[in-house]
């Protein structure tokens, strides 16, 4: 069963503190290149007079693209090498985007989202599985928290380039942002994957979920909690008796919260360990949803969303940095690979069951899902430490 742990370091060289910024920085260009991309797709949809749940359908394809992105990911790196999969897949996505720009047809968007999903699915993969091998164990929190917080904040500023850029260049400025991640790939030095490395024998998917539910589980609540907030958010805010400009601020709240203590919640996870900080946020994240409605309309709101941003954040850095701890070489490629795939469905999964609850109009619909999800997180790091328990046990006897 793969658990060992990935490069146990305590000492952090020059070369792996420069392939670190450099692969933050390649996939910070991505991050705001995704978050341009996105809302481009949906305004030239609208003008083209689709409805909003043609233009749900045809984004959602990307999120598709996402989870087949396990399907070539191992298979391509085995083969023809970590960098040249990157820099072929990226590529694709380039040229993927520079395209959109003459398209017109929905069909053609969403085959285009759909390779699109699929190239940045597999660098996405193959960066975190980078990221998660270079960094020092004793400070893989904190690194791996400033990692996310960059790819989050410069996905933020996608809108920003939106409305800056003219409506006839806008993909082109797109394809333009994945461009300047290119010198950063070819900047790398001469490192392999571990995946190119190993061997041994195959293991079943379901022998990774089952080795890490904790992962798994902390993966797929941050993938709802970030659609659902982003989507839903300021749509329940206004069922709720709020004006435009309140609902959307909630959102923004929430991304606010996310951002700014996701670096907190690493190097706490350094300090005091990733279990017990684990188990802090999902049970903050549980408290703050069963507050949430009870908060509509006071100056509570706020300071819950913020939290709420903020544990859900640093549930996703403390699932990274769990698997970095249990995984490595073509291991750590293929668990990182399957949380791509959990990722893209719960994009698709999460919003429409929220969506379902809301109709009712009920002020407990996005709590509810919420707090679910963070029981079930829970329930994982209970039955977790219950084997850890069980493990040494064993140890001790044997």
């Amino acid at each position: 069963m793969p658990t060992s742990a990935a490069f146990a370091r305590s000492v952090w060289n020059r070369r792996d503190r420069l392939d670190f910024w450099c692969l933050t920085g390649a996939i910070a260009m991505v991050g705001l290149a995704l978050g341009t991309l996105l809302p481009l797709t949906a305004l030239q949809l609208d003008a083209q007079g689709l409805g909003s749940a043609a233009i749900g359908l045809v984004i959602a394809v990307h999120a598709l693209g996402l989870v087949l992105a396990i399907l070539v990911c191992e298979r391509c790196t085995a083969r023809y090498g970590a960098r040249r999969t990157v820099e072929c897949f990226g590529l694709a996505a380039v040229g993927t985007a520079a395209l959109m720009q003459g398209v017109s047809n929905p069909f053609a968007f969403a085959a285009a989202l759909f390779v699109l999903g699929i190239s940045l699915g597999v660098v996405l993969n193959m960066v975190e599985t980078w990221v998660n091998e270079v960094v020092p164990e004793d400070q893989r929190g904190r690194w791996l928290a400033i990692h996310c917080t960059l790819f989050t904040l410069f996905q933020l500023c996608g809108p920003v380039v939106v409305q800056h850029v003219p409506a006839e260049h806008a993909f082109e400025a797109c394809a333009g942002l994945m461009v300047l991640a290119w010198p950063i790939y070819r900047a790398l030095s001469a490192r392999t994957l571990g995946a190119e490395e190993e061997g041994g024998g195959a293991v079943s998917w379901i022998q990774y979920l089952c080795s890490a539910p904790v992962v798994v589980v902390s993966t797929a609540l941050f993938a709802l909690f970030d659609t659902i907030v982003l989507g839903l958010l300021p749509v329940y805010g206004l069922a709720q008796g709020m004006d435009t400009a309140t609902a959307l601020a909630s959102a923004s709240v929430v991304l606010a919260g996310d951002t700014a203590l996701e670096i907190v919640v690493g190097v706490l996870a350094d300090r005091f360990g990733r279990a017990r900080v684990h188990t802090v946020c999902a049970i903050s994240l549980m408290a703050s949803s069963l507050l949430l409605p009870l908060s509509i309309g006071t100056l509570w709101w706020w300071p819950l969303l913020f939290f709420m941003g903020g544990a859900a954040g640093g549930i996703y850095v403390l699932s990274m940095m769990a698997c970095g701890q249990r995984f490595s070489g073509k291991h750590l490629l293929r668990m990182t690979a399957l949380l791509g795939s959990v990722w893209g469905l719960s994009s698709i999964a999460g919003p429409l069951v929220t969506g379902v609850l809301m109709a009712h109009n009920s002020p407990w619909s996005i709590p509810a899902v919420v707090f679910a999800m963070a029981a079930g997180l829970l329930a994982s790091l209970v039955y977790e430490r219950h084997l850890h328990t069980k493990q040494s046990r064993e140890f001790s006897h044997a």
